[in-house]
Formats: C-alpha cells, structure tokens, sequence
C-alpha cells in the first residue's frame, strides 16, 4: 500500500514543516534556562517606562547602555510598575539577539527600600 501523501508521513513523500531531520544533526541547541550563567547584579535607575506595556528601560553605570525592563521581572506586590528616575536593584544578561533593540535585560528587578 502507498503512504498517506500531506503533512501527516512521515516517511518522506508529501509536503513536510521543517528542514528534514538530517540538517538538524549538529544544531546548536538554544538553552532556555531561567537564569543563565553571566547574569551579574548592579544598582541603577529608571529610564522611562510604559504602564499601558509594561516595560521600559533602566541604566546603571555598570552597563554600557540601556536595559530592557519587563514587568513581569518587577519583584513587588499588586500591581508592577516603576516610574521614571526610581531607584532599582537588578540582575542584568548581556542578551545578544536583543529585545527591542536592547541588547541588555533585566532579571529580579527590585525596588530598594527607602
């Protein structure tokens, strides 16, 4: 008997998604790890940040430039926000493949107590 033709053989005949499996022999695998080695903890401020996105920029005179900011990173209770100019503590990745044209992130972002 013939094998089902579309996306559903496997076997070779048919459209396929994908590079056949053959190229992906030698890959790099891409680490999704939480927390990677590299990550350093610095003191600095808050650029600007947008409520209505959730994200924003901070500085600190340990990075040569700008990093980004999520909220979600944003340790604190009720509703994550930072304001322009406020004090933060956070751990900060150099992150090659940038987000948003940063090509630093924010991890732990906390907000020192006064």
């Amino acid at each position: 008997m013939g094998s089902r033709p579309g996306p559903l053989n496997r076997q070779g005949s048919g459209p396929k998604t994908g590079p056949p499996p053959e190229l992906l022999l030698g890959r790099r695998r891409v680490c999704r790890c939480r927390y990677p080695r590299g990550v350093e903890t610095v003191t600095g401020s808050v650029v600007w940040w947008n409520d209505d996105e959730g994200w924003g920029a901070l500085s600190s005179d340990a990075v040569p430039s700008e990093v980004f900011a999520h909220f979600s990173e944003v340790q604190m209770e009720g509703y994550r926000v930072l304001r322009s100019g406020q004090d933060v503590v956070f751990e900060v990745e150099h992150f090659p493949a940038g987000v948003d044209g940063y090509v630093y992130r924010a991890w732990k972002i906390r907000v020192p107590a006064s």
